[in-house]
Order: C-alpha cells, then structure tokens, then sequence
C-alpha cells in the first residue's frame, strides 16, 4: 500500500518551483504525490518527472475535463476535445511513471443539465471510454474514474452508478476511484456500498468531510479502514484537500473558508492519522 499527497493542496500547475514541497512530503513519510494535469499540451514533464526522481517519489496523475469538452455530450466536438484532452493527460502520466489517472473523467465538474443522467449519457460515455482504455492501456495508465456528489455531477454520484458503468466498459485498464468525501454525502452506507463494488475500485482518496484534515471530522474513519483491509486493498490512498488560496480550484470545489491552516501541517498530521490506521 502506498500513502500520496494531493499537490492540489497548493498548486493546480505544479512546476520546478516546488522542488521544496515533494522534498517536505517525501520527508514526512509519503510513497506517492497525486499530481494534477489540466494542461497536458503544456505540462512541464521533464521537471516534474526529474523532481519526483530525486526525491523517491510515486505518482499518480488527477484531472477533470475541462469547460468544453465531455464524453457525455451529444455535441461531437465537445466528445472530440474530451476525447484529445483525456490522451494527453495519459500521455502525461505515462512520461512520469504514473501507473493511474483519476478523476471525474467524463464531464466538467459543477456543468449540469437540470436532469438525472439519461441513457443515452450512458450509452455515449460506455462507447468513448472503450475508444480510450486501448490508448490507457498501451501507455500502462489505468483510469479511475470518480464519482462525485450531487453539488459537482449530475452523471455519476454513487459508487454504484460507477461501477456499474465500468463494468458496462469492461476493460481492465478502466476502474472506479473511491473518495470519502462524496461518499458521506452521497451514500447511505459507505463500507457497504465499498464492499459491493470492491471489484472495480481501483483507487481511493482520504478526505474528511469538511475537505480539512483527516480525523478532525465526521468520517467514519475506523469503519473505512477496516472495509478496506477485510479486501485486502493494497494500491494508493491519497489524501485530498483544498485550500481557499487558489482561486481556480477553490470556485470549482466551493471552498469559501480556510480549511486547513498550514497546508504542510496538514499533510504531516493527515498522513499520520491515516497510516495510523493501518498500523
């Protein structure tokens, strides 16, 4: 089992400038940092690659689509632009040696149509995936794809709508991405609803429910880590939070509030806590 950062805590375009931070986190104990890429034309591989080299660190890429493109929609040029912008965030992982990219791959987040998904949502979204899983697939980069809460996504909410929508994909390189924070909203039992589709989860993050630091909330810590053991669950658990300093980032997962006070603190005490719980 590996225990990752999300450098989204600091940075939604992560550079050669923070050498420094995956030093820090690298030093506080962590295997692997999640890295985001919403530019993949212009991502900075060679630095980042080189930064996680020096410091012994995994990784693992997080993305979501951006405003005009979907693989949802029935507008072929938005499906194409998803489409593009998907093979390039793989390409990305693939050039740093990350082995997953997670996400809400299919829609952009906070973009609602005023209805539940239709089928024919679903249909699109099952046929573009499997177009894409044989490029994840040659590039050794599976997809993790997330469910989100109803406040972020009308599409998929419930880790059973996203299991059951890989499984209509049926591609081992496309699985479910499993986060605390949209399952204590969404879900009426979250370890059973884990339990169920523990076939197809593939990833999962450590959030508390305020987005803050893990074990100063109402999660169900003890409950979730003993679903995940009993399933002898052993890829990445990555924390997530997000801070109220980046604008971008703070609009799209409505943080309106500091949640977390030292960023670094955070990781430091999160990783603790959560590794604690494995012990």
């Amino acid at each position: 089992m590996q225990f990752g950062m999300n450098l989204m805590l600091w940075t939604a375009n992560p550079d050669a400038s923070h050498a420094g931070l995956l030093k820090q986190l690298r030093g506080f104990g962590y295997d692997l940092v999640e890295i985001p890429i919403f530019a993949p034309a212009s991502f900075p591989v060679a630095d980042i690659k080189k930064l996680l080299d020096d410091n012994g660190l995994a990784a693992a890429g997080c993305s979501a689509l951006p405003a005009d493109a979907s693989l949802i929609s029935a507008d072929a040029g938005e499906a194409q632009r998803g489409m593009d912008f998907l093979k390039g965030s793989i390409d990305v992982c693939s050039q740093l040696g990350a082995t997953v990219l997670c996400g809400p791959l299919y829609h952009p987040v906070g973009s609602f149509t005023g209805v539940a998904p239709t089928q024919d949502e679903r249909h699109r979204y099952i046929e573009r995936m499997q177009q894409l899983a044989p490029h994840a697939q040659n590039a050794n980069v599976k997809l993790a794809v997330e469910p989100l809460n109803r406040f972020e996504t009308h599409f998929l909410n419930l880790l059973d709508d996203a299991a059951a929508t890989t499984r209509a994909i049926n591609h081992p390189f496309v699985g479910v991405h499993s986060d605390t924070f949209h399952q204590g909203i969404e879900e009426q039992d979250s370890s059973a609803a884990w339990t169920k589709n523990r076939d197809q989860i593939i990833h999962v993050h450590a959030s508390e429910n305020h987005r803050g630091t893990p074990g100063k909330g109402q999660v169900r810590w003890d409950d979730w880590a003993r679903t995940l053991q009993e399933h002898n669950y052993d890829a990445a658990i990555v924390i997530e939070s997000f801070g109220s300093g980046l604008p971008e980032l703070a609009a799209a997962t409505r943080v309106w509030r500091d949640l977390t006070g030292d960023p670094l603190v955070l990781a430091r005490e999160g990783l603790n806590f959560v590794k604690s719980k494995f012990a």
